[in-house]
């Protein structure tokens, strides 16, 4: 497993949006969790479909793409530095409803349930107010892809 600077990981947090509400401590408090990072190589499957994972990943660095089984080489979105995914199994455990695939080399902030408990209650605030966001978000998209599909 590689070991990274915390400068480094500082680096990479203070350019992804994801983390522009968090004040200067919170972002050092995450830098502090490089432990938890981990690097994926160009194809390299991150998590599979059906699979049981409760954990949530906030890609640093790289590119994802979501697949289904079922069309394994229709790619439904990708994914960039500062999005989550995971989301949904971290929030409700069950399990994962896609494939994550590692479209370029990829570091990702892996957390499960006990290191988001040991994080302060300010930065767990803002992580789940981010989930939630991205819920709704997608939601709306997929509200509107599904009117523009009926029409």
């Amino acid at each position: 497993m590689p070991e990274w600077d915390r400068e480094e990981v500082l680096q990479w947090i203070h350019t992804i949006p994801f983390f522009k509400e968090f004040t200067e401590d919170e972002r050092r408090q995450i830098a502090d969790l490089r432990t938890h990072l981990r690097t994926f190589h160009k194809n390299q499957t991150i998590i599979r479909q059906d699979d049981i994972d409760l954990s949530l990943f906030i890609i640093l660095r790289g590119e994802v793409s979501l697949t289904k089984n079922e069309r394994p080489h229709l790619k439904i979105i990708a994914l960039k530095p500062g999005a989550l995914f995971g989301e949904v199994s971290f929030v409700k455990p069950r399990s994962r409803l896609t494939n994550v695939i590692a479209e370029t080399e990829t570091i990702v902030l892996k957390m499960d349930g006990e290191l988001f408990e040991s994080l302060s209650q300010d930065i767990q605030g803002k992580i789940k107010d981010k989930v939630l966001q991205m819920l709704i978000r997608r939601l709306d998209e997929m509200n509107n892809a599904l009117i523009t599909y009926v029409r």
